[in-house]
């Protein structure tokens, strides 16, 4: 077997918060998670392979009693990088997180949804929460920053949050946040029908570029997923396509595939494509974006510069 370069495990898909671009189904939060016993298998499975890098997702992954042993069996299998991606809602608990880092947590990735600074009902109506979550969403971002994890923030490119990204970014910076990914909408299951959510990526290019400068400024990392680099130019080393040039096995309570198999990984060209300098590089737009706005925004970058 190939040598698999990270191990990505949807561990279940109910989570604590029903965020208004969330992809996840009433009947998908209400299925059963991955059995204990297959995510161990699976663990075990890949460091055979040579894997020493594991990403838990979900849902939300840290709803799961199993959590901790989760990660330990991972620490004994020889896993050295090991990443939750969360809503962080329960480090706001200072305890929570010192046994996760104890049991051999390395890295954490906080959605912050729609958080916008001094507006703190953009998050709980994004989110539909209780009021005083965004605060607890802060209190773990704040204990997160003050320990031995590597933190980085995820924020949301969407319609409603695109003027505040910037404000949140620079905010969150300055409370210690040092790396960032902008995450652009997905129109695809629970989240098909809102296609208002969803903006064209040539729209989204003044606000992604102004936190890129800011990030270059402050010597901080700000990167961009999902979007193709030509859609980005003078910003190519800003951006990240996961999983490209990589093996990267996806475990989910439905199904096991390649994280390039993704409907989330791109997939989609234009003819222009096939005469870039990154085409090898970059996985091309999302189907639900291609069935939105089409592929006419794409644009080879001829010289790789």
């Amino acid at each position: 077997d190939k040598r698999l370069d990270l191990l990505d495990l949807v561990l279940l898909y109910d989570c604590n918060l029903k965020c208004s671009y969330c992809t996840l189904t009433d009947e998908m939060r209400a299925r059963s998670g991955l059995r204990s016993s297959d995510i161990a298998g699976h663990i075990e499975d890949a460091s055979r392979k040579g894997c020493k890098t594991l990403s838990i997702t979900g849902g939300e992954p840290t709803l799961r009693p199993d959590l901790l042993p989760i990660i330990r069996h991972a620490s004994k299998h020889r896993f050295t990088d090991i990443k939750i991606q969360t809503n962080g809602l329960l480090f706001a608990h200072k305890s929570n997180l010192d046994k996760a880092i104890e049991a051999g947590l390395t890295r954490v990735g906080v959605s912050v949804h729609a958080y916008s600074p001094g507006n703190s009902a953009a998050y709980e109506d994004c989110t539909k929460a209780a009021p005083g979550t965004e605060q607890l969403m802060l209190q773990s971002l704040q204990n997160l920053v003050e320990s031995s994890v590597s933190l980085t923030v995820d924020l949301i490119m969407m319609k409603t949050t695109q003027d505040s990204v910037y404000d949140a970014l620079t905010s969150l910076h300055k409370k210690g946040v040092t790396a960032f990914n902008l995450w652009l909408v997905s129109l695809t299951d629970n989240n098909a029908d809102n296609v208002e959510s969803l903006p064209k990526i040539t729209d989204l290019v003044p606000t992604a570029a102004a936190c890129m400068d800011y990030g270059r400024k402050h010597g901080i990392s700000v990167e961009s997923l999902h979007v193709p680099r030509c859609l980005l130019p003078g910003y190519e080393s800003h951006i990240n396509h996961p999983g490209v040039g990589k093996n990267v096995k996806v475990v989910t309570p439905d199904a096991v595939f390649e994280l390039s198999d993704s409907v989330l990984s791109g997939g989609v060209k234009a003819d222009c494509c096939a005469q870039c300098s990154f085409n090898t590089q970059c996985p091309g737009l999302r189907a639900d974006y291609v069935q939105r706005f089409g592929d006419k925004e794409l644009n080879a970058i001829s010289d790789g510069s």
